[in-house]
């Protein structure tokens, strides 16, 4: 992997593909770059992949300053401007959504378009947020092991085959107690993000699961017409991470809405 530092963290990513048009993923919480290792695969021939592991997780440094959502879109802003880049097609799933949209609304000059998948904008409601409290509680009595192993396969929808998703417990437990905790701070404390999707003009594909219970159909729906330029979609016998489950699928309509969203003359 490649590194750079940006504000004040060594930041680690992947960096493949041709010099066609540059797409930066976003991982998920605890997760790496390595869950979109699938998609990268197939499209690094067409397109240049660009996969960061976020402050805290995977390789990346984390640091003392607060966790923000804030905090990691300007983390690659200028991992995308240091790498020469004008704009990139920008790529989220779940955590990895949330900070697309939040990219995408305080950058919108560095996107081309932003694709969301899995998630939503709403902050967590008061139930949620114990749920938060209580799962910062298990980490830091049993361990990110422990955490993990009960965490990953609520990810998936019954039926998921166990090498899919012990592929994703391998990831998640890669990362430390420090980070994990950070993660669920961020996205217990996260604000409303509503507010920022009418500012996006940038095309928007807003991607749901048939299948996850995370984030259902009519969240992601309801929240798609909140975009002034955007497109839903729904990913029949999917759950919440549709890019382990069916990379095949993913692959072929985020190579789609790429080919659709070309910048003539520009990258």
């Amino acid at each position: 992997m490649d590194s750079i530092k940006v504000n004040g963290v060594q930041l680690c990513f992947q960096d493949t593909g041709s010099k066609g048009e540059p797409i930066v993923f976003l991982h998920g919480f605890p997760m790496s770059h390595k869950v979109w290792a699938d998609q990268v695969a197939e499209l690094q021939s067409e397109f240049r992949c660009i996969v960061p592991d976020l402050r805290g997780f995977g390789r990346s440094e984390s640091s003392d300053q607060r966790l923000t959502f804030d905090v990691l879109a300007d983390d690659v802003a200028e991992l995308i401007k240091s790498l020469g880049l004008p704009s990139a097609h920008i790529v989220g799933a779940s955590l990895g959504a949330m900070l697309a949209m939040t990219f995408a609304a305080r950058h919108p000059n560095l996107t081309r378009s932003v694709v969301v998948m899995h998630s939503e904008a709403l902050p967590d409601d008061a139930e949620s947020k114990l749920r938060r409290d209580d799962q910062i509680q298990f980490v830091r009595e049993s361990g990110v092991e422990a955490f993990v192993s009960s965490f990953a396969p609520r990810l998936f929808p019954q039926g998921t085959d166990a090498s899919i998703i012990e592929r994703l417990r391998v990831i998640m437990a890669r990362s430390s107690e420090e980070s994990v905790i950070a993660g669920i701070k961020l996205l217990r404390d996260r604000d409303d993000m509503t507010p920022l999707l009418p500012s996006i003009l940038a095309p928007a594909l807003v991607v749901a699961g048939e299948l996850d219970e995370s984030s259902p159909i009519a969240w992601l729906e309801e929240m798609s017409h909140d975009f002034p330029n955007s497109r839903f979609h729904v990913l029949e016998g999917t759950g919440h991470l549709s890019i382990m489950e069916r990379p095949d699928v993913v692959t072929a309509l985020l190579r789609g809405w790429f080919e659709e969203n070309i910048v003539v003359g520009v990258g």
